[in-house]
């Protein structure tokens, strides 16, 4: 059962996305292979502009600007990092098809920092941070699709990398389609 507190209702919750935006040139290339594999095998799934998830968070605003700004405190000590994306790769049970980010290392620098906050904040639900960095390509694909999509996509390589210099916060209401900017978070250098 869902709980809301008090400040939700006062307050109604909207959702924030912190993700990591691959530059503009693998966004492209990311979107064209989505595209094709959609007209390839007759799928239509939720589009989303491609970027690796850090974390989703379900706040009223008020109460996410202070997390906000205590998280964009923290963060902003981590290093700049080169961030590999590597192969493709699935998720059995959620019939996932995304490309592998190779340093998770690095990647889980960003859980490891915000894990602390949320608990100080006292965010227990309407919280997730994927255990796996990745790039989605497809999800919730129909079984024979996703099994098809494996068998493919196993044969082929992909080696892209880029400088993670900042991480990007979306905000949407509930009853919005559409995420806007909320903020940006810059890295140390």
């Amino acid at each position: 059962m869902l709980q809301f507190s008090l400040d939700m209702e006062v307050d109604p919750p909207y959702a924030f996305l912190i993700l990591i935006s691959p530059p503009d040139h693998i966004k492209q290339a990311i979107s064209t292979l989505k595209k094709n594999f959609q007209n390839k095998y007759n799928v239509r799934t939720p589009w989303s502009i491609p970027h690796i998830t850090v974390a989703q968070v379900l706040r009223p605003k008020g109460s996410f600007r202070r997390f906000f700004m205590d998280m964009k405190n923290t963060i902003r000590q981590i290093r700049s990092f080169d961030l590999l994306l590597w192969d493709y790769d699935h998720f059995e049970g959620s019939n996932t098809l995304f490309i592998d980010v190779l340093n998770q290392q690095d990647f889980g620098k960003f859980r490891m920092a915000i894990e602390p906050i949320r608990k100080w904040h006292g965010i227990k639900s309407h919280y997730q941070a994927p255990a796996h960095g990745h790039l989605t390509i497809e999800k919730q694909l129909p079984p024979p699709v996703f099994k098809k999509a494996i068998n493919e996509f196993k044969r082929y390589t992909y080696r892209k990398q880029f400088v993670v210099r900042e991480l990007t916060v979306l905000c949407k209401g509930m009853a919005d389609k559409k995420y806007s900017i909320y903020g940006k978070i810059p890295l140390a250098d």
